[in-house]
């Protein structure tokens, strides 16, 4: 068996562990050994395992394994908390029966377990990694001998996952008291992709005389918290940053005197850096975005909005149409602590308490409202 001449030989930098006789590269065309969407039945590992010896050696057999392990450690008043949890530990044996060899070349596509979170690495202020999710593939090859030998290689194996979006724009409105009403235009299912420019139109109508808009202030922010078990099963808000922000001043809003109403289009960069949205029960690590909109009012108190949205990388461009998902939020101002949306999962909602700065998860049953 012979591989692709298309094929791509992986750098030596890729690998945690290497051998002079053994080497992956990725299959024809492909920079990754991922092949199909993460989370589906169709995702596989796809690659060729080159073999290559001086003289003849014989091989009993070949196992590939599959190692993914998420982490987290901190260190609070000269205290290290960690964390660890066991993805998966799968072996797949590629190779089966006795050869006589030189040189070898095997083609492997194997079957990823469901449900897989992607990889994702987290960094303290000073760039030192503080936790992460991350897959190793490695290998195993038994040669018969007088003493029976094996060879060993370990390669990172990063996941990601992709999702595939339709242009159905998603429309978040409301009122807020007897103040003002507003309405915005999100990409579908609140979903923002990584490395892209986003344009949220917003709408504000104004009830009352006397009240007017200086400034309307748009961010993007991104909250990580950290599971650990050791010395002590406890959670910590890590890091808050902000992913992108800007002020559209009284002078660039549209405004239409008759009805009172102000137009304006809030554009944001999303970085190619931003982490990946990551709300999965049982997680160490939480990744949360929040969209907060600030309406600055002279007269009356200042207007805010937050939203819970998902950051992913995204297969298709997003854009809009002319139908929409309607949406209330349930938290509309500084006055409401609590900001509950649903999760992945149909039977868990998550919750941002403002006053401990702390995401909660909990589960619920189908066509369930939280208190």
């Amino acid at each position: 068996m012979t591989a692709s001449a298309s094929s791509k030989r992986i750098p030596i930098t890729s690998y945690i562990r290497q051998n002079d006789n053994v080497s992956f590269s990725f299959a024809q065309n492909k920079d990754t050994f991922q092949s199909g969407i993460l989370g589906n039945e169709d995702t596989y590992l796809e690659g060729t395992l080159h073999l290559d010896y001086e003289k003849p050696t014989q091989i009993n057999r070949i196992v590939l394994n599959l190692k993914g392990e998420e982490k987290t450690k901190s260190y609070e008043n000269q205290t290290l908390y960690t964390g660890a949890k066991l993805l998966v530990n799968r072996n797949y044996c590629i190779q089966d029966e006795e050869k006589t060899i030189t040189q070898l070349d095997v083609p492997f596509k194997v079957s990823l377990p469901h449900g897989l979170p992607e990889s994702v690495t987290i960094y303290d202020d000073s760039g030192e990694e503080i936790g992460g999710i991350n897959y190793v593939l490695g290998v195993i090859v038994e040669r018969k001998g007088f003493l029976k030998t094996t060879q060993k290689v370990k390669i990172r194996c990063p996941l990601k996952k992709t999702l595939i979006m339709n242009t159905t724009a998603y429309q978040l409105c409301g009122n807020w008291g007897n103040l003002l009403n507003y309405s915005l235009e999100l990409p579908q299912n609140n979903t923002f992709a990584i490395n892209s420019s986003v344009s949220i139109p917003i709408k504000l109508r104004l009830f009352r005389s006397g009240i007017s808009i200086e400034k309307v202030d748009v961010t993007l922010k991104t909250f990580v918290n950290f599971s650990f078990s050791i010395p002590r099963r406890v959670s910590r808000k890590i890091k808050e940053i902000t992913v992108a922000s800007t002020t559209v001043p009284r002078h660039e809003l549209q405004e239409n005197y008759g009805n009172r109403e102000y137009s304006l289009a809030a554009e944001l960069d999303i970085p190619p850096g931003t982490k990946p949205t990551n709300t999965r029960p049982g997680t160490l690590i939480q990744i949360i975005h929040q969209l907060c909109i600030k309406c600055h009012l002279r007269g009356a108190t200042d207007f805010v909005l937050k939203e819970l949205i998902t950051i992913a990388n995204i297969r298709q461009p997003l854009g809009f149409a002319k139908t929409f998902q309607k949406h209330v939020p349930l938290s509309l101002s500084s006055d409401e602590p609590n900001k509950a949306v649903r999760g992945e999962e149909d039977d868990y909602i998550y919750v941002y308490d403002q006053n401990n700065e702390q995401f909660y998860s909990y589960g619920i049953s189908s066509g369930s409202e939280l208190e």
